[in-house]
């Protein structure tokens, strides 16, 4: 019997998470969805993961196939794996480390289903070690065809869908078998990890299909060794010249140049870069140059896509992504230049001076990972608006560590240009748990300081583990090509 979809799962020297491949094919084999088969995908492995691959197959519902010629690129792993598949719907994408939640292929098909011009569908991918955090729900790219996952970084729980994306990540990306024949299988001429996703969506969305979002359809993400093997940057660098190339206008590949170049201009990295436009060009270069001539009317390619470059889709320099707060630590005194990174969860930009203090930027929704070794009654926090805001709506969030639900929470207005604060009182909901009381919060510096403003928030809270989340309802996005969001900015935090 032929199934609707095929899931494919490509393997590149991934021995070093063996345990986790056996976790995604087992997440594969209990889908709440049944029509389904899987095709296991290795692209040249030197490390024995082949092996590991074939013994999980068992010839039926589940088979192997591997990519000719030893190690060949994403590109071309991925097309071995539609050579060999039977589905005659739907083409499901999972990386060799990723896991998939049980419902994962129900909630995708459930959504490609709603519309046959869906030509592609992004899955909602999460950090494997932070499975409350964002990886990516679709990407985008900015003008110098840099990528990023859409709603990176982000808690889930805030995080607001929207309806198209620029395209679908590779990792969790369900593709529509009949448009995917209609504009042609992976470009090879991508290799390694890059660019081979956004080359199929942007053909996708060339021929009329659009490309959505799932965000009830979760995958959980380890970023694996094989995709940090040296000479990634290289490949990386090569397959973001490649898509350009492909893709841009006569005289857009010129303003990328004149934009991308000056960076380049030194003995150590103008020869790579050199290099990557000799790479780009010139392997699989009959398909690039070919692509480019049957397509040489479409228009420019940045005016086509200009409003995924608008500040509210647009690729944004997102905070830092090291794994900060692995532990719980007792809030008594967090101070910015000195501890932080033991409590910073998400949603924390680099520190930076402002005037004589340590600051962090934080995105309109940062948090904090703490521990309460007995009750609270109130946080004493020293924080600044950007001088761009006049004021912003603070709602400070409580949550015990690992549930959903809001313990505590408290709001007020924060304003920049009047001498004191106004109060606000707590906005909550009748089921949350909230015992706040308004009180007189400190009033602004005087002109000429820093501009710290000193913050009493009444919070009421149990000792116990939190994720104290910090919620603004205005923010600054700043202008270029990766700008950032800022909600506001912290200096110090105390429980009292």
């Amino acid at each position: 019997m032929v199934p609707r979809v095929t899931v494919i799962l490509i393997n590149y020297n991934g021995a070093a998470i063996q345990d986790v491949i056996h976790q995604s094919v087992e997440a594969v084999r209990h889908q709440t969805y049944a029509d389904w088969e899987l095709v296991l995908v290795d692209d040249g492995s030197t490390d024995g993961s082949d092996a590991l691959l074939a013994s999980l197959a068992d010839g039926d519902q589940v088979r192997f196939a591997s990519t000719r010629g030893g190690h060949r690129g994403v590109g071309a792993a991925r097309n071995a794996g539609i050579g060999l598949s039977r589905g005659c719907e739907y083409l499901a994408f999972v990386d060799n480390d990723a896991i998939p939640a049980a419902d994962w292929l129900a909630k995708v098909v459930d959504r490609m289903d709603e519309d046959p011009r869906y030509g592609a569908c992004a899955s909602r991918v999460m950090f494997y070690e932070r499975p409350d955090v964002i990886n990516s729900l679709g990407s985008v790219l900015n003008e110098l065809a840099h990528g990023t996952g859409v709603g990176m970084h982000q808690l889930a729980a805030y995080y607001r869908p929207v309806n198209d994306v620029m395209y679908a990540t590779g990792n969790g990306m369900v593709l529509r078998r009949s448009a995917l024949d209609a504009v042609g299988w992976f470009d090879e001429g991508f290799r390694f990890y890059g660019h081979d996703d956004s080359d199929i969506g942007i053909r996708l969305r060339n021929a009329g299909y659009r490309i959505v979002q799932q965000p009830e359809a979760v995958l959980f993400h380890l970023h694996s060794t094989s995709k940090r093997e040296p000479g990634m940057a290289f490949w990386d660098q090569r397959n973001r010249v490649r898509f350009a190339l492909k893709h841009y206008g006569w005289r857009e590949l010129l303003w990328f140049v004149r934009h991308d170049l000056p960076p380049h201009l030194n003995r150590l990295a103008l020869p790579p870069y050199v290099r990557a436009w000799l790479s780009a060009s010139l392997n699989q270069a009959g398909s690039l140059w070919r692509y480019r001539w049957h397509n040489r009317r479409l228009g420019p390619f940045i005016a086509r896509y200009q409003r995924f470059y608008s500040r509210e889709h647009r690729y944004v320099r997102w905070p830092d992504n090291r794994a900060c707060a692995r532990q719980v630590f007792p809030l008594k005194e967090l101070r910015m230049g000195e501890n932080e990174e033991e409590y910073l969860y998400q949603g924390w930009y680099n520190r930076e001076r402002w005037h004589d203090e340590w600051i962090r930027w934080a995105t309109p929704v940062a948090s904090l990972r703490v521990a309460f070794p007995q009750p609270v009654h109130q946080l004493e926090a020293r924080l600044i608006l950007h001088p761009a805001l006049d004021s912003l709506q603070l709602t400070l969030s409580a949550y015990r560590w690992g549930e959903p639900k809001v313990e505590a929470q408290c709001s007020c207005l924060v304003e920049q240009r009047r001498q004191t604060l106004m109060e606000r009182p707590p906005q909550v909901r009748s089921d949350q748990v909230v015992s706040a009381t308004a009180r007189r919060i400190a009033p602004l510096p005087t002109p000429g300081t820093s501009g710290m403003v000193d913050l009493t928030i009444p919070l009421e809270l149990p000792a116990g583990e939190f994720l104290l989340v910090w919620q603004t309802s205005e923010h600054l996005t700043e202008d270029g090509f990766v700008p950032r969001v800022i909600g506001l900015g912290l200096s110090e935090l105390r429980s009292g």
